[in-house]
């Protein structure tokens, strides 16, 4: 279960690194998208409004769960919001992914 755990925690993390690097690469907006009920987090490329479209997803094993259902924006420079997201697994257990502050791309204004 451990493995598990770590494995969902590390696919996530590379979710959000990517949504950033292609949301800086691309120059558009986006967003993350955590459904509670689904079990998904999801990549939205949120350029268009007409034609918004989910550019990467992961769903969580059954049995395990994230706490709430939320966005997180990601600015067309890559920027994230700070936030956690936690995850509770098949044994009651709470996990916890976190964004900070201050590690998003450098950027000279």
């Amino acid at each position: 279960m451990r493995i598990t755990v770590r494995s969902i925690e590390n696919d996530i993390s590379n979710l959000l690194s990517f949504a950033k690097q292609y949301s800086y690469a691309n120059g558009n907006t986006g967003k993350i998208v955590i459904n509670k009920t689904t079990g998904n987090i999801s990549f939205i490329d949120t350029d268009s409004n007409l034609n918004r479209k989910v550019i990467a997803n992961v769903t969580l094993p059954d049995g395990y769960n994230f706490l709430e259902n939320f966005d997180l924006l990601i600015s067309n420079k890559g920027v994230i919001s700070a936030d956690t997201i936690v995850i509770k697994d098949i044994n009651g257990e709470y996990h916890k992914v976190t964004i900070s502050v201050g590690v998003d791309l450098i950027n000279i204004y």
